[in-house]
């Protein structure tokens, strides 16, 4: 993924770090300073986020595939009642 699209997917305002080229746009040292404060800010973000939530608590939501998968293992192993 290139930086633009993970900055655009983070929500990033700050259209200056997205737009043109990679090379310019980071180019000058206000311009890094900007991305790194970004970056810290949604890295402490997650930190507190994550701190109330042990990461065992913490369950990913399952993708339409597994949970057709679950569905079907599911009526496999009981029996149909009108059977």
């Amino acid at each position: 993924m290139e930086l633009s699209g993970f900055l655009r997917e983070y929500g990033c305002p700050h259209s200056s770090l997205m737009e043109g080229d990679l090379q310019s746009r980071l180019s000058d040292r206000a311009s890094r300073l900007l991305l790194l404060d970004f970056l810290m800010s949604e890295y402490q973000a997650a930190q507190i986020y994550y701190t109330d939530k042990p990461f065992g608590l913490i369950k990913p939501k399952p993708t339409a595939s597994q949970a057709v998968s679950a569905k079907y293992e599911w009526y496999l192993l009981h029996d149909d009642p009108k059977g």
